[in-house]
């Protein structure tokens, strides 16, 4: 059966799309085709289709002269293949092109991908570690382990705005002893002058390929339109038709861009989607497709399987009305996990998202204008009764395994099937296109069923490691998406197997709710706080528990001593309910015994800490395990107090490359800490005396920021609506 024949449904073209070609494939870069491959889909493009420029083939199908087997051969980006090895098969055959040029590789920057490509081609260890990143012990000694080890590095740089992108890469091309300061990229503007004049179209692909939805919207106006004018002054001709970088809509780019590639003077724009383009189309966002098949029949079944299918209506869905998201909040109460959730929701505009929350109390959630509802549930229904008896007996009685066991069964019987009720029962009233589970996975089982059972989307935020259980090993594949709050977190669930397309990571969001030093009220001083006046306060805050490590934060006091008059140390923290209270006592004693009282202070809780963080000069966490984001850190971050940590974790990632803002010591180790407090003091001072500004903290970085949240939270829904 003939083409003709079998696609004869009025005009359509057949776009396809192709980056760089080359007789050597490199490892780094999928993006790739091999010659030989490239020459079999001409060869079968020269026997079924006339070939048009996409600009020639718009124009033809607006006046009605679309022959009916149309292709249109486009290649994205910038390669130097596209003149030794493209051009002489396009011109033994009599075919235009479309080449989509990103016009800031003309000016010597390499794309960031190729960046990324060229850090990839140096990693030749059998294992990669990069503190900065998050990544520890990368293994990389076999096909599978590099193929996944790029997969992982890659999904994490390429959704962040640009200064965070490029921050990313130098990191990586410092480790990997690249320097960037001689090097240019291989493609240039002569080459594109040279294929303009060979009459092939020459479009644009912006100047940085970024992703549009990852730029402010004169940012991305920009990339849209100096890419434009940039390339019709180079070739002395019109350039109709724009390539969105990566290209997935409503993903990498929403109708607003469109609007924008509109305005700038564009007449067509090419995606990355799938599908046929038929006259019912619009012109703004034409689908792309590469056959792979190594034979005429293989190609085909492709072809005729693309034409069949219709780009995703992911506009519709995502754009055209607001998506409609349950939020299943069961943690432990109100803490960390619940405030860094509210300022990652209040990043939201309501024209874009309408939320249903399901939590234990309301946390102030109604008071957000995104918030539609909150339904108050929980699987600990009652703090006496079943859960207080449980947590009594294993306190006191120590039970054996199957007495623990029984005791689950319990508490599944009592508490989680009544609770797994009322989210079904919310669910279907509510109707929510997703559920965005806060906190750990084992906590959200029952609203991962009733994701399940509705066939619904479901986003996991993870704020801790995934344990190493037979029912989370079982349980890990069934989100659609997972959220990290740290890239060491990121990668420890790329350890546990799960895919890269389903990870993104978000730190959580702290401007709005922590203004800088500079910008703070002076709120009523908690009587734990009013301590003699000129004081160098150094803190430690969070939950008196053994692995936070306070023993190791008096240990390192007793070896920096009385260094200065002006000098006074605070623990700041209670123990939790249920927790053992003998290592307060222990701390207390410490303290005592050592003839300290008049150095140290325990604060007790503090209500509204984050408003007093500023009083403290130097912040300090000594937590012997990893923390996957310290919430206290980034407090303390914020609002401007240096701060101290142990160089594991989130805290390495985030302290790492804030050097003016922080240090890090060995963990575990008091000696190293003792050295890090010396220096934090010395540099407290130094910037009194010098009268230097650290008060704006962190609310410059991007990465903290709620634009910075409720963008990555609309790519993920968006990707797993899609």
């Amino acid at each position: 059966m003939s083409l003709t024949r079998l696609f004869s449904n009025g005009p359509t073209i057949d776009v396809f799309v192709f980056h760089s070609i080359d007789t050597v494939v490199p490892f780094e870069k999928a993006w790739f085709t091999s010659i030989e491959q490239f020459n079999r889909t001409l060869d079968f493009i020269e026997e079924h289709y006339c070939v048009l420029t996409m600009s020639d083939a718009i124009e033809a199908l607006d006046k009605k002269g679309l022959p009916k087997r149309t292709a249109c051969l486009t290649f994205d980006d910038g390669d130097p293949t596209w003149l030794t090895n493209v051009a002489p098969e396009l011109e033994r055959r009599n075919f235009p092109a479309t080449f989509y040029v990103s016009t800031g590789a003309l000016a010597g920057e390499p794309i960031w991908h190729d960046r990324l490509a060229d850090v990839f081609a140096r990693l030749t260890a059998p294992e990669f570690s990069l503190p900065e990143l998050g990544i520890r012990a990368l293994r990389m000694e076999t096909t599978e382990q590099r193929v996944r080890a790029m997969e992982l590095i890659t999904r994490l740089i390429k959704y962040q705005f640009a200064p965070v992108r490029n921050t990313m890469l130098n990191a990586l091309e410092n480790t990997c002893g690249i320097d960037r300061s001689g090097r240019r990229s291989d493609f240039n503007a002569q080459m594109v002058r040279d294929l303009s004049a060979k009459g092939h179209e020459i479009g644009s692909h912006t100047v940085t390929h970024p992703i549009l939805t990852f730029c402010s919207a004169s940012d991305a106006m920009d990339e849209i339109a100096q890419s434009r004018e940039g390339l019709a002054e180079m070739v002395r001709a019109p350039v109709r038709s724009f390539s969105y970088p990566n290209g997935k809509p409503g993903l990498d780019f929403d109708l607003g861009h469109t609007a924008m590639v509109k305005k700038a003077g564009y007449t067509s724009a090419v995606t990355t989607a799938h599908g046929r383009f038929s006259t019912d189309g619009s012109v703004f966002l034409i689908p792309r497709f590469t056959p792979w098949g190594s034979t005429p029949f293989a190609m085909r079944l492709q072809i005729l399987e693309n034409r069949m299918s219709r780009p995703k209506p992911l506009f519709e869905l995502a754009n055209q009305k607001p998506m409609r998201v349950m939020v299943v909040e069961n943690g432990t109460g109100f803490g960390g996990a619940v405030v860094a959730l509210k300022s990652e929701l209040s990043g939201f505009q309501p024209h874009d998202i309408s939320i249903k929350v399901v939590s234990p109390n309301d946390y102030g959630f109604t008071n957000l204008p995104v918030v539609q509802s909150v339904q108050r549930a929980s699987t600990r229904r009652r703090r006496s009764g079943v859960v207080g008896l449980d947590a009594f007996i294993k306190k006191v009685f120590k039970p054996s395994a199957m007495q623990n066991w029984l005791m689950s069964r319990n508490d599944d019987i009592f508490n989680r099937f009544p609770y797994f009720l009322v989210l079904l029962a919310g669910a279907l009233r509510f109707r929510p296109d997703l559920i965005h589970g806060n906190n750990e996975l084992s906590a959200n089982r029952e609203a991962l069923l009733v994701a399940k059972i509705l066939r619904l989307p479901y986003v996991q935020h993870i704020r801790g490691p995934i344990g190493p259980s037979a029912g989370n090993d079982y349980l890990k594949d069934w989100p659609s998406a997972y959220v990290a709050v740290s890239r060491w977190l990121y990668f420890e669930l790329g350890k546990l197997g799960v895919a890269a397309s389903r990870l993104q990571q978000m730190y959580d969001p702290v401007d709005g709710r922590i203004s800088p030093m500079s910008e703070q009220e002076d709120v009523h001083l908690p009587e734990s706080l009013r301590l003699p006046p000129n004081k160098i306060l150094v803190a430690m805050v969070g939950m008196l528990l053994p692995w936070k490590g306070q023993h190791l934060f008096l240990e390192a006091i007793g070896k920096v001593g009385r260094i200065s008059p002006d000098l006074h140390f605070l623990v700041v923290g209670e123990t939790p309910e249920y927790a053992d209270a003998s290592h307060e006592a222990s701390l207390k004693a410490w303290v005592r015994e050592r003839k300290l009282d008049d150095l140290v202070s325990f604060t007790g809780n503090i209500p509204d800490l984050d408003q007093h963080m500023h009083r403290f000069h130097v912040t300090v966490s000594a937590s012997i395990d990893p923390e996957p984001l310290g919430l206290v850190m980034l407090e303390a971050l914020m609002a401007g107090s240096y701060f101290v940590g142990p160089a594991h974790g989130a805290t390495a990632e985030v302290v790492g490359d804030q050097e003016h803002l922080g240090c890090l010591f060995t963990p575990g180790s008091a000696d190293s800490l003792a050295q890090a407090l010396r220096l934090a003091i010395d540099q407290v001072v130094e910037e009194a005396q010098s009268g230097a500004d650290r008060s704006v903290g962190l609310s410059s970085d991007l990465r903290f920021s709620k634009l910075n949240a409720a963008q990555v939270l609309t790519t993920v829904y968006r990707s797993v609506l899609s």
